[in-house]
């Protein structure tokens, strides 16, 4: 039997090292292998297995919210009057004019009012038709008296003078002379009180005048105020819009009260949107913004005219007024939807949002450098929204990248795909 010998140790040196070096050359193609697997399809998210191609895009954002239309001029109707219901000519939803009859009442009481009224005003101008008859012929006999006494006088003067004469000449006593002067005082006197008592006249037949004149007016007044009654038994819708609605119990021959409700007239001029949006969605949105807004199918644009300060049940109401013209679905209290566009850009690059992008933080993507390599760039994003980012600076238009984060691959600067 032959003995074997021991190789020299330098020999066992090389021998071994060539199987290391055989390993780890076995060792660096299964990575070489794995790596590409993994890179085409390691179990990434569907968003981060493609390769996305940068093209210029519109960047929208907007907030989504409910509402309903509102009219800014309503008019709520209220029966002026008492009265039973005999007719209804309108019903909701029918456009109105000021002049246009919703209703009929009935209300013979009024009606007899009215009358007793009218004959009352026939009454107070037939009794001052007669007062001023009576006072013309007061009248026209103070002013006789005031002429008569007038002439009186005169006469009575002309006689003092002739007898003053002849009592010059000593044809007639002294006491005859002042006898004639006492007559012409008296005459004086008599013609003082007949123009005193004529001019107390002229006041109190004014005063009488007047009183008669405030008592028509007044019985005028309460005619008018009798017929505005009896008109009210018509109840008109009093602006121009569309019925917007009526009470429930609004039927024929029903009993309506004074001041009870009827229903209310909108006006369709005025129509605003009044809109929900969530609290959290509230601190993005501002007067002045556009809205597009949905109405039963059709479309209108609108700008946010104000934005409620307090929170109610985790929503604030926002107020759109419409700028365009309205859809003819537009009706008061309709129900419908409403964009809130907070940003809208256009020939913008945009991607698809990646998983791993935090707004305020510098986003790393994969950008492809040659045709089977992607080289790990840093890129300055502007906008964002749950969907989409804009890149403003780090991807131009027709560059590919890898939506993908870098994590995956331990943020490797250089990757292969």
């Amino acid at each position: 039997m032959k003995i074997p010998k021991d190789q020299p140790y330098y020999k066992k040196i090389t021998n071994i090292s060539l199987v290391l070096i055989v390993i780890v050359i076995l060792l660096f193609f299964v990575y070489k292998t794995y790596s590409k697997i993994s890179i085409s399809s390691g179990g990434l998210d569907r968003d981060q297995t493609i390769v996305y191609r940068a093209e210029l895009g519109s960047f929208f954002n907007a907030i989504n919210a409910f509402g309903e239309l509102k009219s800014a001029s309503r008019r709520n109707l209220v029966a002026q009057v008492a009265g039973t219901i005999t007719e209804i000519y309108i019903r909701p939803g029918a456009t109105v004019s000021s002049d246009t009859v919703i209703l009929s009442l009935n209300n013979p009481q009024l009606e007899r009012e009215y009358e007793s009224v009218k004959l009352e005003l026939d009454e107070v101008r037939a009794a001052l038709e007669q007062l001023n008859a009576e006072l013309a012929d007061q009248e026209l006999t103070l002013e006789s008296d005031v002429l008569i006494t007038e002439a009186e006088l005169n006469t009575q003067n002309a006689e003092l003078e002739a007898k003053e004469i002849l009592a010059e000449k000593q044809i007639i006593s002294e006491l005859e002379l002042r006898r004639e002067r006492v007559r012409l005082e008296q005459s004086r006197l008599k013609h003082h009180l007949a123009k005193q008592k004529f001019n107390t006249f002229k006041q109190t037949k004014a005063s009488k005048v007047h009183v008669a004149t405030l008592r028509i007016k007044g019985v005028e007044t309460f005619l008018k105020i009798k017929l505005a009654d009896i008109e009210a038994l018509k109840i008109k819708a009093g602006m121009t819009g569309v019925l917007q609605s009526i009470e429930e119990n609004i039927e024929l021959g029903q009993r309506l009260n004074q001041g009870g409700n009827i229903g209310v007239v909108a006006n369709l001029d005025t129509l605003y949107a009044e809109v929900r949006v969530s609290a959290s969605d509230a601190a993005n949105v501002a007067i002045g913004m556009h809205v597009n807004l949905d109405i039963k199918g059709m479309p209108a644009k609108g700008i946010i005219s104000r934005v409620a300060p307090n929170v109610i049940r985790n929503q604030v109401q926002v107020d759109v007024t419409i700028t365009s013209e309205l859809p003819i679905t537009a009706r008061p209290d309709v129900e419908m939807q409403a964009s809130i566009i907070l940003e809208d850009k256009r020939d913008v690059v945009v991607l698809p949002r990646p998983t791993h992008f935090k707004s305020g933080y510098p986003l790393q993507l994969y950008i492809r450098v040659s045709p089977d390599s992607f080289e790990l760039q840093t890129v300055d994003v502007g906008l964002s929204s749950n969907n989409l980012i804009e890149v403003v600076k780090g991807v131009s238009p027709g560059e590919e990248l890898l939506l993908v984060d870098p994590k995956r691959f331990n943020n490797q600067k250089m990757i292969r795909l």
